[in-house]
C-alpha cells in the first residue's frame, strides 16, 4: 500500500511546496520574508513560479497567494503571517514540512508557465471534440 502511495504522489500542489520553502528558510526559529520564500521555492521548483514573458523573474505575487492559500484552513492551515510579508510555520506546518520534505527528492515538481495562448488552445481543443456530436446535426439541420 505504502508504494502504491508513493508512485501517486509525484507532485506537490502549489501551497505546500511554498509550505515546505518556509520550513527550509528556518521559520521553526524565526519568520521569514517573503522574498527570501520566493527565492527557495524557485530552487525547489524552478520555473513554476516565475513570470511567463521573463522566465528568469520569480512571480512573488504567485508565491504570496499560494502562501495565504496555505494559511487557509481548508488546505490545513499550515503558516500564519505574524506581520507584513513575512511569514512562519505553526506546528500543523512543521509536523507537515518534516513529513513531506524527504519526497521532495523523487518528486517533478518543475513546470514551464504556460502562456494565455497555450491555454486557451487546450480550451479550444477540448471543447472543440466536445461540440462534434452537435455541430453535425447543426450542419445537417441547415442544409435541410
Amino acid at each position: 500500500m505504502a508504494q502504491m502511495n508513493r508512485a501517486v504522489r509525484k507532485s506537490f500542489a502549489n501551497h505546500e511546496l511554498v509550505t515546505l520553502a518556509v520550513f527550509l528558510c528556518g521559520s521553526y526559529a524565526k519568520t521569514v520574508d517573503l522574498e527570501d520564500v520566493a527565492m527557495e521555492v524557485n530552487k525547489l521548483a524552478p520555473g513554476r513560479f516565475t513570470w511567463r514573458k521573463d522566465a528568469d523573474q520569480i512571480n512573488i505575487k504567485n508565491v504570496d497567494a499560494f502562501l495565504w492559500d496555505a494559511k487557509k484552513v481548508k488546505n490545513g492551515g499550515l503558516v500564519v503571517n505574524p506581520e507584513r510579508d513575512h511569514w512562519t510555520l505553526n506546528e500543523t506546518g512543521g509536523v507537515f514540512a518534516r513529513e513531506k520534505i524527504g519526497q521532495l527528492a523523487g518528486a517533478d515538481v518543475a513546470r514551464k508557465t504556460l502562456s494565455a495562448k497555450d491555454t486557451r488552445g487546450r480550451r479550444r481543443t477540448r471543447c472543440d471534440v466536445t461540440l462534434e456530436p452537435f455541430a453535425r446535426n447543426l450542419t445537417i439541420l441547415q442544409i435541410a
